[in-house]
């Protein structure tokens, strides 16, 4: 049987055609990468939207606080019995709910904590902790670690990063929300919620409803009076001197103040502030934070290129304290820059760098920045080991 010659401009559309395909072949992987990248603006576009319409102005958060205020207020009904409940306010423990659901295992995902910024173990029983979960409020487990149960559900905003537990009574809790470091414009909290009976019920401190208290990322307590509070938030280094009642700024610096440790050896409130995220960070020292604001302040710790830092006071000898920082930019962006330590209290030029990120100093570049009085350790993302990318913020 005779074949039929191919038309030679057949021919020719078929090459084309096949190595167009080709083509789009090896193109398809970074349209849909770019895709992705333009869904996920557009999400924050329509995020936006809804709550600011203008795109410019701050999200009022503290509407949250009111809108859910006023539903407690507001009788529950139960789908599965038909029966109507009580109001949140007036039950709320939720007993009545829980007879109701008795028999029901929650599968999510209102029982999943995501990533904890903050822990407290119980000075009396160590086996009550408290957890805080970015996306999922405080947590309680009262066997160790055994078990956990949220405590924090009838808040407005759960995204908690920070806790802070009065040292002379165990059941006053202090929980900041709302986290800086998030990619974007973080996740804005509903300011400061404190609880008097170990979790069972809280109140947001009126004080804190402000875009001031958008970001709280740590909150601590003096050791020499329990009614002065220091929270470092987006704009700067805060004091209470009324248990939460008032606020009063003590640290303005550009790009707010990130973490705040305390001293509980001294008779004065002797604290280090990091703060200024980027494009550099530093820390800063008040021997006696309780004279603030004013003279008192002075920086201690400051080289180019390090970001974010996170502080730990060594309790065997307090006059060590440790200073973890990610790197600003280039190529290990977000990764550690260094750890330093100082054993003369903090002075300038004490510090000394234990470990620092070089090109030589891998597998540096796959260390997590995290919360320095807990661990540093590596291989989260699972990369590339030449990729620096979203290996430092956690």
């Amino acid at each position: 049987m005779k074949r039929s010659p191919i038309p030679p401009a057949l021919g020719v559309l078929s090459v084309v055609i096949v190595l167009g395909l080709s083509l789009l072949g090896s193109v398809a992987p970074a349209l849909a990468q770019e895709e992705d990248e333009e869904d996920l603006g557009a999400a924050l576009d329509y995020f936006l939207l809804k709550r600011a319409p203008d795109r410019v102005s701050p999200i009022p958060v503290e509407k949250y606080t009111d809108a859910f205020e006023h539903m407690r207020q507001m009788p529950q009904h139960a789908t599965s019995t038909g029966r109507q409940l009580n109001p949140m306010a007036a039950d709320p423990q939720g007993a009545a709910a829980a007879a109701i659901l008795e028999g029901w295992t929650p599968l999510g995902p209102g029982n999943i904590g995501g990533r904890t910024r903050a822990l407290l173990i119980d000075p009396v029983d160590p086996q009550t902790m408290y957890a805080a979960g970015v996306d999922g409020g405080v947590w309680k487990t009262t066997n160790g670690g055994a078990s956990w149960r949220a405590v924090s559900d009838a808040l407005p905003n759960i995204a908690v990063v920070s806790l802070a537990m009065d040292p002379t009574n165990r059941t006053v809790i202090y929980a900041g929300t709302g986290e800086a470091f998030a990619g974007g414009m973080g996740v804005l909290g509903g300011g400061i919620f404190k609880t008097t009976d170990a979790g069972i019920t809280w109140s947001v401190l009126p004080g804190t409803t402000t875009s001031d208290f958008h970001t709280v990322s740590r909150l601590v307590i003096s050791p020499n009076n329990p009614a002065r509070l220091y929270a470092a938030t987006g704009s700067g280094l805060w004091r209470s001197i009324d248990a939460g009642g008032n606020w009063q700024r003590v640290l303005f610096v550009s790009g707010g103040c990130g973490e705040v440790v305390i001293r509980t050896d001294m008779p004065s409130d002797y604290i280090f502030a990091a703060c200024g995220i980027q494009p550099n960070s530093t820390v800063w020292r008040a021997k006696a934070a309780e004279l603030l604001p004013g003279s008192g302040w002075e920086s201690v710790l400051n080289e180019p290129e390090m970001a974010r830092t996170t502080l730990a006071i060594a309790p065997s000898d307090q006059r060590v304290v440790y200073a973890l920082s990610a790197e600003a930019a280039g190529v290990y962006g977000n990764a550690v820059h260094a750890v330093f330590r100082s054993s003369a209290s903090g002075d300038a030029g004490s510090w000394v760098a234990q470990v620092r990120q070089t090109p030589e100093s891998d597998p540096m570049g796959r260390v997590i920045l995290t919360d320095l009085s807990a661990l540093i350790f590596p291989g989260c993302t699972m990369r590339d080991p030449s990729s620096w990318r979203s290996q430092g913020f956690y």
